[in-house]
């Protein structure tokens, strides 16, 4: 599972790093579309790259993984204990908890 993490952050940071340097290079490309396209490419660079580090941390560490456990036990708990009422006003349902 680690492996295609990697490979997978490889192939996002890779394509989309080709995908600057051919607008970059090529002047044909140079559009105002095309700008747009780069700063897409640049910013999934940077959403693939972060998100999937802690992805591949959480694969690989186990405390980590126990945290994020308790921390949605909580949640889970939360919701069960709330108690949900709900009325009628003019075909508006407000929920209060």
């Amino acid at each position: 599972m680690l492996v295609i993490y990697i490979l997978l952050i490889i192939f996002i940071v890779g394509g989309n790093i080709l995908t600057i340097i051919a607008i970059w290079k090529t002047e044909v490309l140079r559009t105002v579309a095309n700008v747009y396209v780069a700063l897409l490419a640049f910013s999934d660079i940077i959403a693939g790259n972060s998100g999937m580090n802690f992805i591949i941390y959480a694969v690989k560490n186990k405390d980590y993984r126990k945290a994020f456990k308790e921390i949605l036990h909580l949640d889970c708990t939360l919701k069960r204990t709330a108690k949900v009422t709900s009325r009628k006003t003019n075909d508006i349902v407000i929920e209060t908890f």
